[in-house]
């Protein structure tokens, strides 16, 4: 797993319980990326063939009924609503980002259009 942006460390990433872990970057058990949205950590990963999400401390299943919200809240932030099944599950606030840099609107896209969500890590 890589950085989203930068030159940050490879890590290693278990779904279980959530920790990130720095690695040499030989081994890579599946495939995803990882960042922070103001100070919430996110990793955006495939696992098993299915395409997950933490952010913060939650787990999000993305191949189910998810949909996410990102807009710009201010003139300076930007702000990202996951949802469930039309619940929202997770609600941030960050400073806003170049396109290329922010992770939250990597997350729309890619739940957003059905190809890309299904070939993302694969």
């Amino acid at each position: 797993m890589r950085p989203y942006v930068g030159y940050g460390v490879f890590a290693e990433f278990d779904p279980v319980t959530g920790a990130l872990q720095a690695t040499s970057g030989g081994s890579h058990r599946f495939g995803g990326v990882y960042g922070d949205l103001g100070d919430v950590p996110v990793v955006l990963y495939r696992h098993h063939g299915r395409l997950g999400l933490r952010i913060g401390g939650s787990d999000v299943d993305l191949d189910g009924p998810v949909a996410v919200d990102w807009y710009p809240y201010d003139q300076r932030n930007t702000r990202l609503v996951v949802s469930v099944a039309g619940v929202p599950a997770f609600d941030v606030i960050y400073r806003s980002l170049p396109p290329d840099m922010d992770l939250g609107l990597l997350l729309r896209d890619v739940l957003s259009d059905p190809s890309r969500r299904a070939t993302i890590f694969a």
